[in-house]
């Protein structure tokens, strides 16, 4: 899955970089890692041009990724404008999950919205992406054996051809 993970690099950095590692090792993949992004100045305004294409990437991974995780707290600013974006983007992609990470930050009426799970640590995190990973019925080595995916290519295969056949010999359209 396509990960973007958005928080305040100062307040978690140490954890941050493990939950990333950790998310790394179990298959998933992050569509930007701002943490070594060494580019972005402050005060942000003073340096626009430097500072215009790191936020393009920030947005653009936000909107982009397959899952969104914040890593809340209450002093947060940045990380919710990334956030506010991934929440609008779930509206073109409706698989698409927003995690929050947490115990005590403000809360939003957003955060009611179905594509937002709140979880109260990281391990609950972790949890929770395991469950919300789709399988890929065609990458199925780590599930089946060799056996088991013979047997389901050629039930599939017969299923095309039973599909095919009552397209032929039915008076009932099949979509």
């Amino acid at each position: 899955m396509k990960l973007y993970v958005a928080g305040k690099l100062g307040v978690a950095e140490r954890s941050l970089k493990e939950l990333m590692q950790l998310l790394i090792s179990q298959g998933h993949e992050f569509v930007y890692d701002w943490t070594i992004d060494t580019s972005p100045q402050k005060p942000y305004l003073d340096y626009p041009d430097i500072n215009r294409v790191a936020a393009e990437k920030m947005l653009k991974a936000a909107n982009e990724c397959d899952a969104f995780i914040l890593l809340a707290n209450d002093n947060l600013l940045g990380a919710l404008i990334e956030c506010g974006i991934a929440l609008g983007s779930t509206i073109q992609k409706s698989q698409k999950k927003v995690y929050l990470v947490g115990k005590d930050f403000r809360q939003s009426i957003f955060y009611t919205l179905s594509s937002v799970v709140i979880c109260s640590d990281t391990d609950e995190l972790v949890e929770a992406l395991a469950a919300n990973e789709p399988m890929n019925l065609w990458d199925t080595k780590a599930v089946l054996d060799d056996e088991e995916k013979e047997e389901l290519y050629d039930n599939l295969a017969k299923l095309h051809a039973e599909r095919r056949r009552a397209r032929f010999t039915s008076d009932v359209p099949l979509y």
